[in-house]
């Protein structure tokens, strides 16, 4: 074993330490997600010449916090960007988690009832990545990451003609799968100015 030599390389980030254990680091500022390869060269010297033999690994980088918050941020602005507050369909959206599928099934044939003319998404306040854990909200269970995002939406009945205000906070939990985050479930907490239950998705 001592007399084996180790080369270590890969298409980014850095190494530290030598021989048959080092540990790498993913470069910083990559967009992610990311599919990185790393390589390692291992050298047997024998009598007059040297045989090598090399191996190649795929490893693919995450910033789980910042893709799970930009996932559900641009799902918000998708579904704030309807005239009619209907269910968005988004690849992003993995449905039969959470009940997500068994909503979306109850919704489709219901005729939407608010004219959405006003919509203010913020930032989120909180991300937390916690594999089968639980989210806060409705104690969603089973999930890989849950995300909290102020919400403001405006509408009007179209059966009333009456204005509606509906604020608080936006609950998406998202599970890892298939190696990339996907979203699996919404859920407004908040209040409003005439109480419905269209905001729950």
């Amino acid at each position: 074993m001592s007399r084996l030599t180790f080369e270590w390389s890969a298409n980014g980030g850095t190494f530290t330490g030598t021989g048959a254990s080092v540990r790498w680091r993913a470069p910083a500022g990559i967009a992610v997600p990311a599919q990185l390869k790393v390589t390692v060269k291992v050298t047997e010297p024998t009598d007059g010449a040297s045989q090598s033999v090399s191996s190649t690994v795929t490893i693919r980088v995450h910033d789980s916090i910042k893709e799970i918050s930009d996932l559900s941020v641009q799902f918000l602005l998708d579904f704030s960007d309807q005239p009619e507050l209907a269910r968005v369909r988004r690849p992003e959206l993995l449905q039969g988690l959470s009940g997500a599928r068994q909503r979306a099934v109850g919704r489709a044939e219901q005729p939407a009832q608010l004219h959405h003319y006003s919509s203010n998404i913020g930032t989120p306040t909180s991300a937390t990545v916690n594999f089968g854990g639980t989210c806060p909200f409705r104690n969603k269970t089973g999930v890989d990451g849950c995300v909290q995002t102020p919400v403001m939406w405006k509408a009007i009945d179209k059966r009333t003609g009456l204005s509606e205000t509906s604020a608080g906070t936006d609950q998406t939990t998202a599970v890892y799968r298939e190696s990339r985050w996907w979203l699996c479930d919404s859920d407004f907490d908040g209040t409003t100015t005439r109480p419905f239950s269209t905001f729950i998705r």
